[in-house]
């Protein structure tokens, strides 16, 4: 057949070895099919490539194209339909192992917002640096003279570090996406950046006794971080995304999921602004009372929602390690103290819920009254009272801070009614009555639900003689009935006053409010609420310098690897409120005794004479009481040194919202007292309170000296 071709097509084709002839032969009638196909309208004749028949012009070389193309269309087709039918999942399974790759949910953590829904705990991408010097291109001199510009540390540091091993060093933990960039941009052979997420507390040291802090490990550590560890952990599963051939992901096509998913932020009652005026507010007076520490508590008198839980000295949960030990516990719902005069509001609700003693008896008090073998006298803080007044009214008693008249207030009690109705109010339990399990439904997160727990639940405790010794002993019941010889933790306290706030009803403290769900983002009209200033790029590893560096602006995206996550354009919606009580509510004391008490605790504040007279706001109703209690000896009995220092406030004293403590552990000289410590702090308190409420004055405002006139 090669005749029918040119003459010095045949040449060649005699000139090839034997083995090649065929594969030139097949060739020149590939190229002559083409040619047919590309020039169908020639009008030259053509012979056939096979075989000696005559001439054939354009007609039928077109049949001979079109049977050719489908021919090979066919055969085409019957393959891929063997395919497409056969090997479909195998087939399938394969490409997608070559094309899609994992990526790790970057929030591992959930989120923590304030009542607003500012942030006040967040997790942001970092990177841990390792150096395996052995796998590395260039020497560790020119690898330490790299990164210490980035990193901000010595090049004759990093030497050192990396000449301690062959591979696995690790130079620095958590490093912001920034620093990580530029070690990326080096190329260096030998540096590996392990991702692994940053717990960053934007509000610094205003919030660290609620949160508490997570460690380099991410377990939480102290507050709500270490209750709720569990919870708060990230559950979601690697996320798979497209990746082009060499193997980066494709953020034209990455999924919406890995940014955010349907996903639960965690809620607080606390006020972000009042916090963190509040936590100032207190470390001023602890450095002008000189006081071991300090705390306030301002929580809702009707729902038991914390607003403000603050204490001093504090730390930062972002670089905890520079701090003792002890200040990682939130001692106002965890340690025990002696309340002192600020639970005889308690005391007398008891006496007139038991009909033995009325508003308008008179009391009669000597200044001391002996019980058994102890004398018990009143302490007057250098106040000078009117001796004609012995015989004192139950507000009386309450205004003069009569130790004596509340100890035969409570004598006409039987000691055995008197130890059940302190039973009634939850103390001497290491659990509070009404704690509450938050649970949310099951078709909310997942068939089997969760249940989650309040910080604040188990730790309304307190502590109180048995019965047996209660009433064996004439000296319990006595020192009992002004706050002495029983224990309760701050909150506890607080707790009985709201009650005596809202009307009787019991109530229990909280400081989770609801979950917030993000379904996914959208822009928010106000971006000042979750700006992370001084946060975004900078990194809290290296935190010796933190402190030194000014804020940065929050002007440009996080960074997940290079696809850039748009944290401007974070939403939260979709919010499921969390029920705050589980347990019906139990009354403890009748609404005429609450109302009654009411009254009392407001001329505590009105009456200038009054130890709580410095708290008082002009054109505001407020009530209140002071209290001051000795310390226990570890000698046994009483230190003559240590007092707590403390004031109930209730505001307003009318339909009252809120109910506040301010305690004041171990005041010097000449802060011994409640009235000249804890009433100064309540009354600022109360005012920057008022300022945020926009509360209208109650009655018109008269001085200081107008008042009892």
């Amino acid at each position: 057949m090669i005749y029918n071709y040119p003459m010095k097509y045949r040449r060649q084709f005699r000139r090839l070895p034997k083995h090649l002839q065929g594969i030139y032969y097949a060739f020149l009638s590939i190229s002559t099919m083409i040619k047919i196909a590309l020039d169908p309208y020639s009008k030259r004749p053509m012979k056939w490539m096979h075989s000696g028949t005559p001439f054939q012009y354009e007609n039928e070389r077109m049949v001979m194209i079109k049977l050719s193309l489908a021919t090979v269309g066919l055969l085409f087709a019957t393959r891929l339909s063997g395919l497409q039918f056969n090997k479909y999942t195998e087939l399938k399974s394969v490409a997608e192992r070559q094309q899609i790759g994992q990526v790790n949910d970057p929030q591992q953590r959930k989120i923590i917002l304030d009542h607003h829904g500012d942030i006040v705990a967040i997790d942001l991408p970092a990177y841990d640096l390792y150096v395996h010097p052995r796998m590395c291109s260039i020497s560790l001199e020119r690898i330490a003279e790299l990164l210490s510009p980035i990193l901000d540390l010595s090049s004759q540091y990093l030497y050192n570090r990396l000449d301690e091993g062959d591979s696995g060093i690790c130079l620095m933990h958590q490093i912001d996406t920034n620093t990580s960039a530029q070690i990326r941009r080096l190329g260096v052979d030998g540096i590996e950046l392990v991702h692994h997420p940053q717990r960053v507390y934007p509000k610094r040291g205003s919030f660290e006794s609620i949160l508490g802090y997570v460690d380099t490990e991410g377990y939480g550590q102290a507050g709500l971080e270490s209750s709720l560890d569990d919870w708060m952990k990230s559950t979601y599963q690697d996320v798979p995304c497209w990746m082009d051939g060499h193997g980066n992901f494709l953020g034209i096509r990455f999924p919406k999921q890995i940014l955010f998913h349907q996903e639960s932020a965690l809620q607080l009652t606390i006020d972000c602004g009042l916090q963190e005026k509040v936590s100032q507010l207190i470390t001023n007076a602890m450095n002008r009372f000189g006081a071991k520490r300090i705390a306030a508590i301002i929580m809702e008198a009707h729902s038991g929602a914390i607003r403000c839980l603050a204490t001093s000295p504090s730390y930062d949960p972002n670089c905890y390690g520079w701090f003792p030990m002890e200040r990682f516990r939130c001692w106002p719902i965890t340690d025990l103290f002696e309340p002192g005069s600020t639970f005889k509001p308690v005391n007398l609700a008891i006496a007139l819920e038991n009909g033995i003693f009325q508003p308008t008896d008179r009391i009669l008090d000597t200044g001391k009254i002996r019980i058994g073998d102890s004398w018990i006298g009143n302490v007057g803080g250098g106040f000078i009272w009117d001796r004609s007044l012995d015989h004192l009214t139950g507000t009386q008693i309450l205004q003069r801070s009569s130790n004596v008249g509340m100890v035969r207030v409570m004598q006409s009690l039987d000691p055995a009614i008197y130890h059940r109705n302190l039973i009634r109010l939850g103390l001497g339990s290491h659990r509070n009555d009404n704690q509450t399990s938050f649970k949310m439904s099951s078709h909310d997160h997942n068939e089997s639900g969760w249940n989650l727990k309040d910080l604040t639940s188990d730790y309304a405790i307190s502590v109180v003689k048995d019965q047996d010794e209660f009433v064996d002993h004439e000296i319990e019941a006595a020192t009992a009935s002004f706050g002495q010889g029983l224990a309760m933790t701050p909150l506890k306290l607080l707790q009985l006053i709201a009650t005596i706030a809202n009307g009787g009803m019991a109530v229990t403290p909280h400081l989770i409010s609801k979950i917030v769900t993000l379904d996914h983002f959208h822009h928010l009209q106000s971006m000042n609420e979750f700006s992370l200033q001084g946060w975004v790029g900078q990194s809290v590893l290296s935190r010796s310098q933190y402190h030194a560096k000014q804020p940065r602006p929050y002007t440009h995206d996080l960074y997940l690897g290079h696809v850039p996550v748009p944290s401007l354009e974070l939403g939260w919606f979709d919010v499921k409120s969390i029920p705050p009580h589980t347990r019906e509510r139990r009354r403890l004391f009748s609404r005429q005794t609450c109302n009654v008490l009411l009254g009392m605790l407001e001329q505590v504040v009105l009456d200038a004479q009054a130890t709580g007279s410095r708290g008082f706001l002009p054109g505001y109703a407020m009530a209140g009481k002071t209290g001051t209690a000795q310390k226990a000896s570890a000698l046994g009995g009483y230190s003559t040194d240590s007092v707590v220092t403390s004031f109930v406030g209730i505001y307003p004293a009318v339909k009252p919202k809120f109910v506040t403590l301010v305690i004041i552990d171990e005041p010097e000289d000449p802060f011994r007292f409640g009235f000249n410590t804890a009433v100064d702090v309540t009354q600022t308190l109360i005012s920057e309170m008022i300022v945020q409420e926009q509360d209208p004055p109650s009655y018109p405002t008269v001085s200081l000296f107008e008042r009892n006139m």
